[in-house]
């Protein structure tokens, strides 16, 4: 009977445990929770990925950020950015089917496209929120229990230019009641601190002055060199477009991956805590806490003994000098006047008695 009793202690523990983990990520796969970032070359820095195989990447930056915090829970970032990618053609050349749809267990899905959508989507501005109300609609089928979370882009074309992709995004989020992640406004403030400090440097081989192209070759890649820095800038900042680039380097996608780590910690603590369950906690407390501020302060008021003694002697002053001054003949103005109507009044009804 003993051994039946332990065990059944043990399943419901068991299960308890269980409910406990699933409950904080919804769709918790691996023991992981799982990041998926969907985007255009400024998310999966395929340069940076030649230049510096060994990263740290985007995704690379947003795990080891987290995992530096001691109560989040272990995550799994999945980069899904595509060089030259917009959101059209994710969704029309069989991208989406083959490469997303079919990703297991997905908690959170960043979705930061706009600027390839802006060059090469006709009538973008009336199309780009179309195409970007499909993404959504697509993603929550295909993982219903995911945060779909709008990213705007990061300082890149013109700041007009940019302000009107960000406007259609925040839009666009807004139709769709999701919370949109700001990620421009902190890579600006980063600029502050160095307008180029943030892009890496790429330029032609055949724009370089020829006296120089022979030995900037271990900087060649392709037709093109390519520094990560500002290593080159003392020769060549001068050339015409030598920082005209504004992919983002290594550093660049530091920021970029601060900025997110520390926006999904936020939400992953939310769903731990939520602010509704502690509201409701607190809600008795504050109205005892009130209550009781609240129960001296309206017993003086309601005293009945402090009102009587007010009341009585106002009646008994007011009524003796009403009735005696109709017997004598000293009588203020005031009620002279309504002696004088009652005498008026006399006449009128004897006339009225024939």
């Amino acid at each position: 009977m003993l051994l039946r009793i332990s065990r059944l202690i043990t399943l419901i523990a068991f299960a308890s445990c269980v409910f406990a983990v699933s409950s904080e990520c919804h769709a918790e796969h691996e023991g992981r929770v799982q990041i998926l970032l969907l985007g255009d070359s400024t998310t999966i820095g395929s340069v940076c990925r030649i230049t510096n195989p060994a990263g740290p990447h985007l995704e690379q930056v947003i795990q080891v950020l987290l995992a530096a915090e001691k109560d989040m829970p272990p995550v799994n970032v999945i980069n899904q950015g595509r060089d030259g990618e917009f959101i059209h053609g994710l969704l029309t050349n069989g991208r989406y089917d083959k490469d997303i749809a079919k990703l297991p267990g997905i908690d959170f899905v960043f979705i930061r496209y706009g600027l390839n959508d802006n060059s090469r989507r006709e009538d973008f501005v009336n199309n780009f929120p179309k195409d970007f109300q499909e993404l959504i609609a697509r993603l929550r089928k295909d993982f219903p229990k995911a945060t779909l979370i709008p990213t705007t882009i990061i300082p890149y074309i013109s700041a007009e230019t940019d302000a009107k992709i960000n406007g259609l995004i925040t839009k666009a989020a807004e139709d769709e009641k999701l919370s949109l992640f700001d990620v421009y406004t902190r890579y600006q403030a980063e600029l502050g601190h160095g307008q180029n400090m943030l892009n890496y440097r790429r330029y032609l081989l055949e724009k370089i002055p020829e006296q120089h192209r022979a030995w900037v070759k271990p900087f060649t890649r392709g037709n093109s060199v390519v520094v990560m820095d500002n290593q080159l800038d003392a020769h060549f900042r001068d050339l015409p477009g030598w920082f005209s680039d504004r992919h983002p380097n290594l550093a660049g996608y530091h920021v970029i991956g601060d900025e997110t780590a520390k926006y999904l910690a936020k939400i992953i603590r939310e769903k731990k805590n939520p602010p509704a369950a502690t509201e409701k906690k607190d809600a008795p407390e504050k109205k005892e806490a009130t209550e009781k501020k609240d129960t001296p302060a309206e017993k003086p008021a309601e005293k009945p003994p402090a009102e009587k003694p007010e009341v009585k002697p106002e009646e008994k002053k007011e009524d003796k000098p009403e009735v005696k001054p109709e017997e004598k003949k000293g009588e203020a103005p005031e009620e002279k006047k309504e002696s004088t109507d009652e005498k008026k009044e006399a006449p009128e009804e004897k006339k009225d008695t024939p």
